[in-house]
């Protein structure tokens, strides 16, 4: 039988509120967003953040 196969780690950290690996990052724009449509904060608005490229 052959060595095992190890799937890599997720990359991005899970979303603060639903808790999953949904983070996506836009690097053409350095907008970080979760792609989950039913993670949304204590305001009920789905968290959006940004990356400043300077």
């Amino acid at each position: 039988m052959g060595a095992a196969v190890r799937a890599p780690q997720p990359a991005a950290a899970d979303a603060p509120y639903c808790h999953t690996f949904s983070v996506r990052l836009v690097r053409a724009y350095g907008r970080v967003r979760c792609e989950n449509r039913e993670c949304v904060d204590s305001e009920g608005k789905r968290p959006v953040g940004g990356i400043d490229k300077t």
